[in-house]
This record gives C-alpha cells, structure tokens and sequence, in this order.
C-alpha cells in the first residue's frame, strides 16, 4: 500500500509540471496512530481562517484521497482532515507539496447534554464556478429547488423568476450539464424538488460551445445543477390534489428523469385560486434572443382598455379557472447526438373587475375621465420545438424547428364616463421559425460559423364596441354602433451570415458577413354601422407592403491577458426600404453600432467593466402606415409622412465584488442612455378621445439608472442577508395639445431581505422595501398641476416552524402602505397561514392553507406614468381555506 501511494504521488507530480501549477492534483493518505488505514475521514480544503471550504473529499477504503485545484500557487490555504472518534488535524497548503499524509490519533468522546449549532454553509470556489451545497440551505418546507435558490448568498430570484447572481443575469439552467429548458428555466425551479439536488453550481464566464472553449470567451453566468446519485436511477414525481371554500381547487402532477441518457419534466397543473401559470413557461432571456436575431415581433395594435397590473400577489385579486400541460424531454445517442423537444398547452380564464379614475395634466388644464370593467380574458397557448444539437470540440450543430399558436380574447362590460359600453377583442398569432448554427473548427485555432434564422408570423385582430360616438373619425356622424377595428400584420423574417474566426493566443478576431431581410403587411379597416348601413371611417383602411434588406460586416475582437479583457464589435450595415407608399421618404441609410467592453475580471475580489453600446436603426412598419387605428375605446394611432430616426447611445460602469471565503458579495451598476431621434409623439387629448401621432422634431431624452447590491452570510446569526437600492431619474419631451413641454421622472427603490435560522427547526424570512415615484414637469408655471408622486412601503415577515418529524407550520404577515399626491393614502395588512403534517410511512403530506385570514375585500392603488396620474380599486377575494393532498413517487 505505501508502495502504491509513492506511485500515485509521483504520477501526480509529473502531471502537474506537464499541464502547469495553475492546476494541480493534490493526493495524500491518512492513517491512525497505530498505522491501519483510515476510511470515510472527511478531507476539506479551506481558507485561511477553516469558513470556506473550497473543495472536500471522503477517503476511500486504502485511506487515500485526491484533488484537481485551480490556482494553487494563490496560497494561504489549509487541508484539514476529520473523523468521529479521531482529533481534527490541519496542515498548510504548500504550492510545490503535491502529496500529503495525515496521522490521526484517537479521542475519548464523553457523551453530555448537546446544544447542536448550524455550521457555516460550505462554499466550494474553483476558478469560474462556485458551488454552494444544497443541504446546508435547505429546509423540509422547502419544495422545490426555486425556494433554496432564494436563500443562496449572492443570487436572487425576481418575480417573474428571472435568476441574477451578483447582479449578473442568469441565462441557462443545467441539469447535470444537460441544457433541457433552454431559457425557459421557470419549469425546472419550480418543479424540481430540493431534497435530491446535491449541488448548486454558478458558472461565469460560462462558454457552452465546446468548438469555443478556450478559443473565444464568453460573460455569460450559467447555473448548473447536480444531482444526488439515487435521483438517476429511475423516473420520480408527485401528484397533488386540493379543494376548499369557494369551490376553489389546485391539481398538479408530474413526473422527472434524470438518468444520463434521458431527461425529461413533464407535468400537469390546474387551479383556480388566482395561481396564473404563464410564468412557468416564459423565456427569460427573450430580449438578448431577440437582439442576435435581430428581430422583434411587433406588439398587440389594439385592447380593450387600460388596465394596470397591481402590485400584489396575482391570488389575491384574480379569479382565475388556469391549466398547464408541459412535456419537455432530452434524449442523448451513443454517437453523442441530442434530441431535445418542449411541448406545452397552457390556459387562462380570467375575470377581473377594477374601477379606474385617471386625471391628465395638460397645459393650463386637467382632463379627468373614469372607467369601470367587468372583463372576462381568455388565453390559449400552444408551443412546441424540436431541437437537435451536437456539441464536440470540432464541431457544433444546434438547430431549432418551432410553432407558436397564441389567442387572447375579451370581452368587458364596461361604464366610461358614466356611459355603458360593451366591446370584446380577438387577438391570434401563429409562427412557424427555425433556427440553424453551425460551427466547424479546423486544424489549429481558426473556426467557420454559419447562422441561419428564418420565421413567418401571421397576427390578425378585431376590436369590436357596440356602441360609441366618433365624430372626428366618422365624418360627423354621432350615433354608431358595432364599431369594428380589425389589423393583421404578416411578417416574413430571415438573418443569414457567415463568420471566420480566428485565434492566435491570447488574441481571437472575426468577420462575420451576412444580410437579413423582413417583408411586412400592415391592413387594417375601421367600420362601424349608422342606421344599419355599413361605414368606413375616415381614412380608416390601410394596405400598406414593406420590404427592408440590411447588408451588414461585422468584425469583432478579443484580447486577454490573464484578469485583463477586452472585446469590441464594429458592425457597418447598409439598409434599404422600399414601401408602395410613395409619400413616404424612403433613404437609403448606412448604420454603425459599436460594442465595445473592457473587464477586469479576477476569479475573487473587485471587478470592473466598461461598455459602450450605440442602436442607430431607421423605420419601421408601424410608423409608415398613414390611415387611422382604434387601439382602444379612447386611443387612436395615426402617423404622418415621417420615417423615425433614432440613435441610443448607452455607457455602463459596474463594480464586482465576490468573497467566498466571507461569503460576500456586493455589486454597483451605473447606465446612462442618451437618445436622440427625429420626431416626436403628438398626444391630442379631450375627454372621449387621445389621438397619437408622430411629428417631426430634433428630440432629446437622457436617462441614469443606477443600483447597489449587497449579499452576506453572517455565521454568527446563521442568515443570510441582501440589501440593495437603486435610482434612476430620466427626461423626456411631451407634446401635449399643441405645446410641448420636457418632463422629469425619478424612481429610488431600497430593499433588504433577511433569512436565518432560529434554532434548528425555526426559520424566518423577512424582507421590506420602499418605493418612491415622482414625475414632475419642468416648467411647472405651464400645468394645472405641480409634481405628482407616488410613495409605498411594504413588508412581508414568513415564519416555519418543524415543530417534529411530522408537522410543520407557516405564517406569513405582509402589510403595504401607500400614500400620493392624489391623497389616496391607501394601508394593507394581510394575514396567511398553513399547517402540514407528513404521512412518511406513505411518502405524502396533507397542507392545510389559509390566506386573506383578515378577509380584505378592497384594494386600492395608484399608477404614475409621465403627466398621468390614475387610481384604481379591485375586488379581492377574502378568506380563502384550501386543503391539499400531496403523494411522491
């Protein structure tokens, strides 16, 4: 056996001079004072001061241990070895010592009362990845791995269930280094249960191309997740029902692989109990999608009012009937092929009730008009993809075949002004894409890419009002009825390029190549009935055809030097549109938008980054129209003989800071956006009707955004806290009833979210912010109001108690308090509850829940946009009781 141990640590030697010191193989032994080996000894490497463990280790039955580390020769580090019935013993981490040998000599252990203390989370640090170690977070009123990511330090969960790391947002989640959801992660976080992933992985500077690593870098941060052992060996889930007061119910089930070769989450979920369920399959990287694409569909031209979305649980105002059917599954072939498909059919019917009053400052004046609807909103989504990918270091394919079906309609009953009005809205898009990446790596550093993106969409709507008086729109006729609105844009899209990359040592430039080209349709009619004849509106057709080709060559380069970075892209396009509206004037344009970014980037301590980004683009169909477009019972959209300029020049600056061993993280983030284009929105308002239109102007705006973060874990209390604030303050030019005027709004956001333990079965999580709103008009001589600001505090305090093995209870107290310039000066207090008791010997539970224990019934709230301040009240729904049965397989 030590013969064999000499061996080991000489092949460890060897390969450590081959392959550098950066990256070492740390081995060793550990035996008893009396010299028989030692197995199971846990064997940790650790900072300085024994918080950190960096990585950790059991021995195997010869007593032998081994390490892969990054950056050994950093120094200051500990090997430290434990056994039960042995003294700990520790030994400095030597830069030029690759073996090690512990001797461990027994200990008397005498059993006493024991006051268990929670130990200091492990964090494993490594390079670019950090992992944290589930166990130590977690709780058994944890379900899935979303709750746990909450409480990691450094990253924190958005509503939506966008994941940031350090301010840092979080573009793909892997399961075992598989990507299954794309960026549609929501479906794993909140289905995945807690208890048998082992690790939490944060990668930066993640490069997923294998043809890529090591060749061109990458600031993408990616979380990977790894599973315990028992959790690949066979297909698990669980399936729930509920039911309580109200006829409310809850049904969910699902089933999850996560074998190597297979990985699948397919589910099911119905409810009623204001639980919307879109946000399970929403793409959380769309934006950034969207821009290597070059192409964004256009939004919905036309609702049925102006709803505004509180901030407030969806369950406690909507009433809901809700379901979701997702398959999403991963295959992996011998030859290394995946196949990958998601599939889901998601629904919404959703019945809201609000009353709105909304007051316009205009110059000289105040326009004030009131709405109140009782709608009925249903959604119909269907998707699906198949995906075939192939990941080598010499070749990568990605191809993405996709069909989107999405329908929404409404119908409200509705008083505006006092006066009934009944309308209803169809809104349907279909789209057909698919998505092509190809990389090749050749002999030495020099790579061909080819991208190909080609999507149809087809997005026809109706807007229908029984009865309403347009004047100005109908030639002077006052009584209409069955006034119809109806648009649909076809749009043909397609990005071709081709990229050469080439690689000389710490040095990577390409020249991409390519053209994209986009053929629209926008028509549209506005008719109405006058004593039952049929009548088009005045200039209410539009049959306008679009054609927009963009040649473009982009180089890019990269440069590093160890923590140094740098990367710019220098695209130079040229753009030609064409329109069979010859009034319009149509130039041909020539576009320059650098990306430039300079980082250092150190594996822990501060660091930095510049950027510079400009988005100079030219035209669009929504601004070459010329006819008239109902977008809603008051809103009208109409456009002159103008084609949009517009130039957006954004500077960012952002401070990192990462500490495993102290286990804290803190980031600052500044943005100053400065745009300028060629025209301006005219805004003609009254009391029935606002009319939109774009003029020209040499218009201006600035905007500063601005954001502190701050993530520490404090042993000595056994929480985990985050504090953050943010400010960002911006100009615009208003042109309202014929003057224009610039406008200032400033928004100061500050939070702080705690979570701790209190003893070993207590755990608290608290969190409070305070939001300020204030827009104000520049010349204030001109309004009939002044500044108009908007203020709210709100507070959530959760409690769970493992009272034994079998129960568990939960509390919840939240309270809002709001108070603006509109003297609506609104306080909550909310109160929720849950008990569940664990049936293990049957591998299920029964969760009692109970929320709105103080039977709120109204929620009022305002909403701050420029020069409009509005006031709404919704219906909640009170008491709430639900029972639920949950069963794991």
């Amino acid at each position: 056996m030590k013969r064999a141990f000499i061996v080991l640590s000489l092949i460890v030697m060897c390969s450590t001079h081959l392959f550098g010191q950066n990256s070492a193989q740390i081995v060793g032994i550990v035996r008893s004072a009396s010299g028989s080996l030692l197995q199971n000894a846990v064997v940790s490497i650790t900072s300085s001061d024994t918080i950190t463990v960096i990585d950790y280790t059991n021995t195997d039955a010869n007593g032998h241990f081994i390490f892969s580390l990054k950056n050994l020769n950093e120094g200051g580090l500990l090997i430290k070895v434990q056994l039960l019935g042995f003294k700990k013993q520790i030994q400095l981490l030597n830069p030029n010592q690759y073996a090690y040998t512990f001797t461990l000599h027994e200990e008397t252990i005498q059993l006493r009362d024991v006051v268990v203390v929670a130990n200091t989370p492990r964090i494993k640090s490594n390079g670019d990845t950090t992992s944290f170690k589930v166990s130590d977070y977690s709780t058994k009123s944890d379900r899935t791995i979303g709750d746990v990511l909450k409480k990691i330090p450094g990253i924190t969960v958005e509503d939506n269930g966008v994941i940031k790391f350090n301010g840092k947002t979080v573009k793909m989640l892997y399961l075992d280094g598989d990507d299954l959801l794309d960026d549609k992660y929501n479906i794993g976080t909140r289905t995945i249960p807690s208890n048998v992933v082992n690790q939490i992985q944060v990668l930066e500077n993640h490069q997923a191309i294998a043809a890529f690593k090591n060749k061109i870098f990458s600031e993408d941060v990616d979380i990977n997740l790894t599973f315990k052992e028992n959790a690949k060996l066979k297909i698990f889930g669980e399936g729930q029902v509920g039911g309580g007061i109200s006829n409310q119910y809850n049904v969910e089930g699902n089933a999850i692989s996560l074998k190597r070769k297979y990985k699948a989450i397919n589910e099911v979920k119905l409810n009623n109990t204001g639980d919307l369920l879109s946000d399970d399959i929403q793409s959380l990287n769309e934006r950034e999608t969207q821009r290597n694409r070059g192409y964004t569909p256009h939004p919905s031209q036309v609702n049925i009012g102006t709803a505004y979305t509180p901030l407030l649980d969806p369950t406690r105002y909507l009433f809901n009937n809700s379901g979701l059917l997702n398959s999403a599954n991963l295959w992996k072939t011998k030859s290394g092929v995946q196949i990958k498909s998601k599939v889901y059919y998601q629904y919404d019917i959703i019945r809201q009730r609000y009353n709105n009053q909304t007051s316009i400052y205009v110059p000289s004046d105040t326009i004030n008009y009131r709405e109140t609807q009782n709608s009925r909103n249903k959604i119909q989504n269907l998707y699906g993809d198949l995906v075939v990918q192939i990941n080598q270091p010499d070749y990568y394919l990605n191809n993405v075949t996709n069909f989107k079906h999405y329908n929404e309609g409404d119908a409200a009953n509705a008083a505006i002004n006092f006066s009934p009005l009944l309308q209803s809205r169809n809104s349907t898009f279909n789209e057909v894409s698919n998505e092509l990446k190809l990389i090749k790596a050749k002999s030495g550093r020099n790579i061909t890419e080819i991208n190909s993106f080609i999507v149809y969409r087809n997005s026809p709507e109706q807007l229908l009002i029984d009865s309403l008086s347009y004047p100005t729109l109908f030639s002077g006729l006052f009584s209409l009825r069955n006034i119809s609105q109806a648009v649909n844009i076809p749009t043909f899209y397609t990005n071709e390029n081709l990229v050469k990359h080439f690689v000389k040592g710490d040095f990577a430039q390409s020249y991409k190549l390519g053209a994209n080209t986009k053929i629209q349709s926008f028509n549209s009619t506005l008719q109405a009935d006058e004593n039952s004849i049929k009548v088009d509106a005045t200039n209410g057709v539009n049959a306008l055809r679009w054609a927009q080709l963009r040649i473009f060559f982009e180089p890019g380069y990269q440069w590093k030097s160890n923590n140094w970075k740098f990367s710019a892209k220098l695209p130079v396009a040229f753009q030609h549109i064409s329109s069979d509206n010859h009034a319009r004037q149509l130039n041909d344009d020539f576009l320059f938008n650098p990306d430039l970014s300079f980082r250092y980037d150190p594996s822990s301590g501060l660091a930095a980054r510049l950027s510079y980004q400009r988005n100079a683009d030219v035209g669009n169909i929504l601004e070459s129209f010329d006819g008239v477009v109902l977008n809603n019972y008051r809103s009208v959209s109409q456009n002159t003989g103008l084609v949009s300029k517009n130039d957006i020049n954004n500077i960012g600056a952002s401070l990192n800071y990462k500490n495993p061993e102290k286990i804290l993280y803190a980031n600052l983030l500044i943005n100053y956006l400065l745009t300028n284009t060629n025209s301006l929105f005219f805004k003609g308002i009254d009391q029935n009707l606002s009319v939109i239109q774009r003029i020209p102007f040499n218009n201006t705006s600035r905007q500063l955004l601005s954001s502190f973060n701050l993530s520490k874990y404090i042993s000595q209390f056994n929480l985990t806290i985050n504090g953050s604030i943010s400010y960002q303050t911006g100009q615009v030019n208003q042109f309202v009833n014929s003057k224009i005027f610039p406008f200032l709004s400033q928004q100061l956001v500050v939070g702080l979210k705690i979570n701790g333990t209190i003893t070993g079965t207590m755990h608290y999580y608290y969190t409070t912010s305070y939001t300020e709103n204030t827009n104000r008009p520049v010349d204030n001589d001109a309004f009939a109001g002044n500044s108009f600001s908007a203020k709210g505090l709100n507070n959530l305090f959760k409690c769970d108690w493992e009272i034994n093995n079998y129960l568990i209870f939960a509390g919840t107290i939240s309270s809002q308090y709001n108070k603006n310039t509109s003297a609506l000066d609104a306080n909550y207090f909310f109160l929720d509850t849950s008990i569940r008791y664990n049936i293990n010997q049957l591998k299920s539970f029964i969760e009692l829940q109970g929320s709105n224990l103080l039977n709120v019934k109204e929620y009022k709230t305002t909403a701050l946009v420029g020069n409009s301040l509005s006031s709404y009240s919704y219906p909640l729904r009170g008491v709430a009781v639900l029972i639920k049965y949950t069963f794991l397989f």
